[in-house]
């Protein structure tokens, strides 16, 4: 197996990177740039890309303004080409709750990116954003009333102009389900697959539509 530096800077952590490929030898990642794994202040979302299939990387830039409270970054490209980048934010608290959901737009082949775009959208760790005939699909997790992670989906049919209530893709009192990855299957399910981080060591889980 060989091993590619995507980017590295001793001087500040680098964490949660996520891939798409843009064309046949274009890729690109978003990552989180904090002060380590469990600290969002002074947290920026950053950008880079590789021309030959991820063996070089130029150096990388970012999307985000710096503040505090970024926290995991995602990145999807649409049929129409377009690149969409989201991320969940909050005030700087360290705590996962009372945060929201951003987006921006790739212009200009993804060289630079529209401002960021709050979405109605509670909760955090949010999936790539899937889009399904016609249809812009976000999952992410939140906390239920009773202190168990749950987690939801959330719809818009106008390019995210506007998102429907929250459906509940898996909640189950006992379990924390969270960090869901969807797929779509070519017969026309999807499946969700989610980890469930109570630290017992359980197997993931996953749930169908």
């Amino acid at each position: 197996m060989e091993k590619f530096i995507v980017s590295r800077d001793d001087g500040i952590y680098h964490a949660f990177p996520d891939l798409v490929k843009a064309d046949e030898n274009h890729l690109l990642c978003v990552f989180l740039e904090c002060i380590a794994h469990t600290e969002r202040f002074h947290s920026r979302v950053m950008i880079t890309e590789s021309f030959d299939r991820g063996r070089s990387w130029l150096p990388k830039r970012p999307v985000s303004e710096p503040g505090n409270g970024w926290n995991c970054p995602r990145i999807t490209r649409l049929s129409s080409g377009e690149i969409i980048v989201i991320c969940d934010r909050g005030a700087g608290e360290r705590r996962m709750d009372r945060r929201f959901l951003f987006l921006w737009v790739g212009n200009d082949n993804e060289k630079t990116f529209s401002d960021a775009i709050e979405l109605p959208i509670p909760g955090f760790v949010p999936d790539k954003l899937l889009e399904l005939d016609g249809r812009w699909l976000i999952a992410n997790q939140r906390y239920r009333d009773d202190g168990y992670l749950e987690q939801t989906l959330y719809i818009s049919y106008d390019r995210g102009k506007t998102w429907s209530e929250p459906v509940i893709v898996g909640s189950k009192r006992g379990l924390n389900l969270c960090e869901a990855s969807i797929i779509s299957l070519p017969s026309g399910e999807l499946v969700a697959f989610m980890r469930e981080n109570s630290r017992m060591g359980w197997a993931c889980f996953k749930s169908i539509s």
